[in-house]
């Protein structure tokens, strides 16, 4: 996988976070393959995440680890889609191209639940869309101060109450 390509992953995993979050995606290890009938063995980067709050059938601090080349053949399984593929070679992934590589790449079923308003959780910009009005665009970002600002000024202006 391209260093870009990789660091957007886990980035994006990261800033969208629910209940998982990334706990080092530095470090190596050595696994052991199957091809053509043979053991080969794989020195590869692994994605560890930890479970930040309970979910599923993970408790709080549990860790998982994927080793880069299962996301390397997700992304491949991906790449059928032209949709995907073309996102892909441009270096565009959505957050939900991020979900799906994660969902497949392992031999057990991770759902990240990521979510574009859980920036707002970490103290980044903050989706519009978070107000839940028709109002406006979810296409643009606030700072905390604009939001504020929206939540005291603009919102009333339009008769919707914060």
């Amino acid at each position: 996988m391209k260093e870009s390509i990789y660091r957007k992953l886990v980035s994006v995993i990261h800033d969208y976070r629910t209940w998982i979050d990334v706990l080092d995606a530095d470090r190596e290890s050595t696994f052991s393959v199957q091809k053509g009938g043979e053991l080969h063995p794989v020195h590869c980067r692994v994605l560890y995440l930890v479970a930040k709050v309970p979910n599923s059938v993970y408790p709080k601090g549990h860790v998982l680890s994927i080793p880069e080349y299962k996301l390397d053949s997700a992304v491949r399984s991906l790449k059928r889609n032209p949709d995907f593929k073309s996102r892909y070679q441009s270096e565009a992934l959505l957050y939900t191209d991020v979900e799906d590589i994660v969902r497949i790449a392992p031999n057990h079923f991770i759902k990240l639940e990521l979510e574009p308003s859980a920036i707002d959780k970490h103290d980044r910009k903050i989706p519009l869309f978070a107000f839940s009005t028709h109002v406006f665009s979810a296409s643009f970002l606030l700072s905390q101060e604009e939001v504020q600002t929206v939540h005291d000024q603009v919102l009333p202006a339009y008769g919707i109450q914060p």
